[in-house]
């Protein structure tokens, strides 16, 4: 048996806990705390009555797309048979094998438990009393307090709606298709701590700390046709499965001007194929800069003076002197070296949702092969551009 526990509930409530092991006869200590992990494709729910804390006790209900944040332990075996007393197993709670992701993207297999079916119903409320003790639980662990609350009043809570992806998903890539028109509400250049691996038609992503890798930020309205399509896409068939091609897990995503949000990626099974070093799947392929150019041409539909806003932009978000007002193959430059994030871009053209395929790629390559005889910053220079297909580079999500 696994020696981990995940723990969500009045469980990380020391006080709570060290009481009842004091009343029946457990040591107190037969489970230690490890570190915070999430509980992937489920969420917080109070679907159980339970007589002895007099309102609803708060379970765990599959949901792909959401995750539960909780606290890794480490029990002995005296230890399950007290987390078993406490918890009904099996007769309230069962304990189930699950596998959860810690803050750095790895899984990890545990035990947890989960209300048996034929005690699950309708929406039980909490009692104030047990509703703190919870509450207090999540807070001395560094634990969201504002998803419990939202459970606590039939809310729904914990949906990442967020992905990253770095190869053939990207916009303009040949499998783009399979997320542009499922309701993406932004989408922006970005990057993620990771080793890219060539497998020859794709990349694959290896959890690494020490080195980056290039991708796009993708926000939904609705995560779970979205991660089921791509789930298939990828040949995941579950956490933990055997026979899985990629892992899904999360990650940090640096999204640009400092900020990070969580996102979904997919991670690859075999890490021993060569090294991309350089992290960008476009770049390996020799169109990093007609990609970035054609991002750049996406926001500057129909935006009168473009240039000179993004200047603007640039300025405020990094609080510097002004910034250059630039002509589109610098601005292509500025974007590849971190001076100018897809956020500024976004804010420039009131944008979020960019989106364009292959015909894009090759209008900005003939933009910048034939070079600008405009001078910087000349709001021509982002105008070449007006009587392509709209649908090539796509409309705003």
């Amino acid at each position: 048996m696994t020696q981990f526990y995940f723990a969500y509930g009045s469980n990380l409530n020391a006080a709570d806990w060290q009481a009842f092991c004091a009343r029946s006869g457990f040591d107190a200590a037969c489970m230690v705390p490890v570190k915070r992990v999430h509980l992937p494709d489920n969420t917080l729910v109070f679907d159980y009555y339970s007589s002895g804390r007099q309102g609803g006790a708060v379970n765990i209900a599959r949901k792909i797309g959401a995750a539960v944040d909780g606290m890794l332990f480490l029990v002995t075996e005296d230890g399950w048979a007290a987390l078993d007393a406490k918890e009904g197993h099996p007769n309230y709670y069962e304990r189930e094998t699950v596998h959860v992701i810690d803050e750095d993207g790895e899984a990890i297999e545990a035990q947890t438990y989960r209300v048996v079916p034929a005690k699950r119903g309708a929406f039980h409320a909490p009692n104030k009393h047990y509703l703190d003790i919870c509450l207090q639980g999540r807070r001395a662990f560094g634990l969201s307090v504002s998803d419990l609350a939202r459970a606590a009043e039939d809310r729904p809570t914990g949906t990442i709606a967020n992905v990253f992806v770095y190869g053939t998903l990207m916009r303009g890539e040949m499998r783009a298709h399979a997320w542009a028109d499922r309701g993406a509400e932004c989408v922006l250049l970005a990057d993620v701590s990771g080793r890219l691996c060539d497998h020859g038609a794709y990349p694959g992503l290896v959890l690494d700390e020490n080195r980056r890798i290039r991708g796009e930020f993708v926000r939904f309205r609705e995560i779970g046709p979205v991660l089921r399509a791509l789930d298939a896409i990828e040949g995941f068939s579950g956490f933990g499965d055997p026979d899985n091609l990629f892992d899904r897990t999360l990650v940090m995503v640096h999204v640009g001007d400092n900020r990070l949000r969580q996102a979904w990626v997919y991670t690859v099974r075999d890490p021993s194929m060569p090294t991309i070093e350089e992290g960008d799947w476009r770049h390996s392929r020799g169109r990093r800069r007609e990609a970035i150019a054609a991002v750049i041409l996406g926001h500057a539909r129909g935006v009168a003076d473009f240039a000179q806003r993004v200047a603007t932009e640039a300025t405020h978000s990094f609080d510097l002197e002004p910034a250059p007002v630039r002509s589109l193959p610098e601005l292509v430059d500025a974007v590849i070296a971190g001076e100018v994030s897809e956020r500024v871009l976004a804010r420039a053209s009131n944008d979020w949702g960019i989106r364009f395929g292959p015909e894009a790629l090759k209008e900005a390559r003939a933009v910048l092969a034939a070079g600008s005889p405009d001078e910087p910053g000349s709001q021509d220079s982002f105008n070449k551009h007006d009587d392509d297909d709209p649908e090539a580079i796509g409309d705003a999500a």
